[in-house]
């Protein structure tokens, strides 16, 4: 309903190594000790990627493949949406197009030119940066190899207002007082605040 997919990797767990007794997605990176499980090269990010794949490989996405290998173009982005929006930024989303490299994200300037904010590999941008309380159009084309397709149809969204800024608390702070009282011959150290 709000164009999201959550995806709950298995995991299970083992004794043998390399031991994982709580069943963990590798977050103390069991497989090669060094960071690549929180990056697209690492393998556990890979097989989120593969799993995604999976659950979005027969999704419908109309008029969007390519036309043709030969002239090497492709078809405008369908769908696209703002599904999201704070005060400075805006998260959109449209089908992906089969065989498209990258794409290019354009929003319109003051000028009412658009200018390219930023090219991606799928099929979501978040823009930030933006004024509060202001309506902005965005459209997406998609490259294949460096040659670009056709715009997508435009959509319009507007930023929310800038929140309240935050109420300062003062606090009050404590006082330790530290009491030792012989228990068995032993001393031992008790906080009290105040």
């Amino acid at each position: 309903m709000n164009s999201f997919i959550i995806r709950y990797p298995q995991t299970k767990p083992h004794s043998y190594w390399p031991a994982n007794p709580d069943a963990c997605w590798d977050w103390w990176s069991y497989v090669n000790h060094s960071d690549d499980y929180v990056t697209k090269s690492g393998p556990q990010i890979k097989a989120i990627k593969a799993m995604l794949d999976a659950l979005t490989g027969g999704a419908a996405t109309p008029n969007a493949t390519l036309v043709s290998e030969s002239d090497q173009s492709v078809s405008a982005p369908q769908g696209l949406t703002a599904n999201d929006a704070s005060d400075s930024s805006v998260d959109l989303v449209w089908f992906p197009v089969s065989g498209a490299t990258t794409y290019k994200v354009q929003r319109e300037g003051a000028d009412r030119a658009f200018q390219t904010v930023g090219e991606v590999a799928g099929a979501s941008f978040g823009d930030s940066g933006l004024t509060p309380q202001t309506a902005f159009r965005w459209r997406v084309s998609a490259m294949l190899n460096g040659t670009e397709g056709p715009a997508s149809e435009e959509v319009i969204a507007t930023t929310r207002s800038r929140p309240p800024p935050c109420k300062r608390v003062s606090v009050t702070r404590c006082k330790m007082v530290s009491v030792s009282l012989p228990l068995t011959g032993d001393s031992h150290g008790y906080g009290f605040f105040t």
